[in-house]
């Protein structure tokens, strides 16, 4: 992962980000521009598939024809170290066309946690979910609001008992009442939502 943002971070020909108070049209340019580099080192990257880079070299989306080509490049995203990754079938009407069926969302974040509070609930849970951590692609907090997304239907249902006992059982410690509930996603793809009360 850290190779391949290297690679876009520092790639030859990249202009300067502009600095407040350029133009849109100049703006636009020079994102055009760098976006042409930074796509075509990830389409090599990802055997000359269709590409798409965000603001950010961070996140990305690499395009798919197919299910089992959408699941090879979350493969090859792991091999390269990326752990968050989210597949979506494309609803353009062209998808087909361009080569764009399914999007694989890549970013190497695999963390969001907003204000004082969402570390120290993590802090708090640790222990009842670190069996899971393999599978555990992405963390999320803010406020009362808490989600994990994991590549395993299976880890995330096991991961949400394992947290509705540390909610209710007195022996944990954890007095904070809390709706524990697991949605699921195409392509093994799991979300375990906590929301306290």
């Amino acid at each position: 992962m850290q190779a391949l943002i290297k690679k876009l971070e520092s790639a030859q020909g990249l202009k300067p980000s502009p600095a407040r108070g350029v133009d849109a049209i100049t703006r636009e340019k020079i994102h055009q521009h760098n976006s042409a580099i930074h796509q075509q080192i990830l389409s090599d990257a990802f055997a000359q598939r269709p590409t798409h880079i965000y603001m950010s070299t961070k996140a990305f989306t690499v395009y798919a024809q197919s299910n089992e080509d959408a699941i090879q490049v979350r493969s090859e995203a792991r091999e390269q170290g990326f752990r968050n990754i989210n597949i979506y079938e494309n609803k353009d009407p062209d998808s087909a066309i361009t080569n764009k069926r399914y999007g694989i969302d890549i970013n190497a974040s695999d963390t969001l946690l907003i204000g004082e509070h969402a570390p120290k609930f993590f802090d708090i849970i640790k222990q009842f979910i670190t069996p899971f951590t393999a599978h555990i692609t992405h963390k999320f907090g803010h406020f009362r609001t808490y989600g994990l997304t994991f590549d395993s239907p299976n880890a995330a249902e096991l991961c949400a008992r394992n947290l509705r006992r540390a909610f209710t059982s007195p022996a944990t410690g954890i007095e904070i009442p809390a709706n524990i509930n697991v949605s699921y996603a195409d392509f093994d793809q799991a979300h375990i939502a906590i929301r306290l009360i």
